[in-house]
């Protein structure tokens, strides 16, 4: 036996039927909305004041499928709390406690 399934995306404002989902960041959150044409001109024409005067970026953002460059200082801070009996994991974020201390030694 054949379906057919029919999918139809309603507007989250008002629940008429949508176009379509907008996808949208604002403070390193992202969000996505479904909105008819009227409600997703309404969006475009609130934000076209700040789209005109912003910096269009590639990507999403996000760091995945990128290298992240570790600072040489890192090793160094690393090694100079380890033998200061903190313990620290060989990888992840240095609390910024410990780099205060290593820039305080080390002034």
């Amino acid at each position: 036996m054949a379906q057919y399934t029919v999918v139809t995306l309603l507007d989250d404002i008002d629940g008429t039927e949508a176009e379509g989902t907008t996808r949208f960041s604002l403070n390193g959150r992202n969000y996505e909305i479904d909105l008819n044409a009227g409600h997703r001109q309404d969006l475009e024409d609130a934000l076209a004041w700040c789209i005109k005067a912003a910096r269009e970026v590639s990507g999403n953002g996000t760091t995945r499928g990128r290298k992240r460059v570790r600072s040489p200082r890192t090793g160094d801070i690393r090694a100079w709390a380890r033998e200061q009996g903190t313990v620290l994991s060989d990888r992840g974020r240095i609390p910024g406690e410990v780099v205060a201390q290593y820039e305080s030694a080390h002034a």
